[in-house]
């Protein structure tokens, strides 16, 4: 986690070395519902909202969410999000 050069934001970085995504999956990770068939999702169960609803919640704060991938060596995921936060009214 850092400061954003600008100043007005923070941002982090979440990495991993596991199996990495496919990058035809890539367009579509954040936007669908479920888990993609793989070695891995046959091991370990979920849901598949995680991205969905991480991806809503960075939007609603005022950032934006994006990843990084090569199938077979892991991934990086980074998020950007203002330090001071917009006032919502009811």
């Amino acid at each position: 986690m850092h400061r954003h050069p600008d100043g007005n934001f923070v941002e982090i970085t979440v990495e991993d070395t596991g199996i990495g995504i496919k990058p035809e999956d890539l367009l579509h990770i954040f936007t669908e519902i479920g888990q993609r068939e793989s070695p891995y999702t046959k091991k370990y169960s979920g849901t598949g909202v995680g991205l969905n609803l991480t991806k809503k919640l960075v939007e609603l704060l005022g950032g934006r969410i994006w990843v990084e991938s090569e199938y077979g060596k892991g991934s990086k995921f980074m998020f950007v999000i203002p330090i001071r936060q917009r006032r919502f009214y009811a």
